[in-house]
C-alpha cells in the first residue's frame, strides 16, 4: 500500500491483477449485472488509487477492507438503480411517460416585448 500511496503504477497493476476478479465477483453477487459490476470495480480501484490512505492497517486486513468497500459501493448502486426504476414506474402511471424534472426549467415564463 505504501507503493500505491507513492503512485507506483507497477504496484497498482499488481494489486489489480490480484484483486480485480474478486472485486468483480463481489459486486456481481450484489448487482447481478455485468456492466454495473464492472463499473463498481473501476470505481473501487480508482478510489483506492486516488486515496490509498483510506485503508488503515490497524483496523483490519486489506482484503477485508477492500471487500467491504466493494460491497458497500455495490449496495449503493443497487439502491440508486432501484430508486430510478421505481420513479420511472411512478412517472409512467402518472403521465403515461417520463419527462424531465421541471426544476431545470425557468420558473418564470419568458415573454418577448
Amino acid at each position: 500500500m505504501d507503493a500505491i500511496g507513492a503512485q507506483d503504477v507497477r504496484a497498482f497493476e499488481a494489486l489489480y491483477d490480484r484483486y480485480a476478479r474478486l472485486v468483480y465477483s463481489t459486486a456481481y453477487g450484489v448487482l447481478e449485472d455485468a456492466q454495473s459490476a464492472e463499473d463498481v470495480v473501476q470505481e473501487v480501484l480508482t478510489r483506492l488509487w486516488k486515496a490509498p490512505q483510506r485503508y488503515v492497517p490497524a483496523r483490519g486486513k486489506f482484503f477485508s477492507w477492500l471487500l467491504s468497500v466493494t460491497r458497500n459501493l455495490a449496495i449503493d448502486q443497487y439502491r440508486v438503480r432501484r430508486r430510478r426504476t421505481r420513479n420511472a414506474r411512478w412517472c409512467e402511471r402518472r403521465w403515461g411517460r417520463c419527462r424531465r424534472s421541471s426544476a431545470r426549467r425557468s420558473r418564470w415564463p419568458i415573454t418577448r416585448a
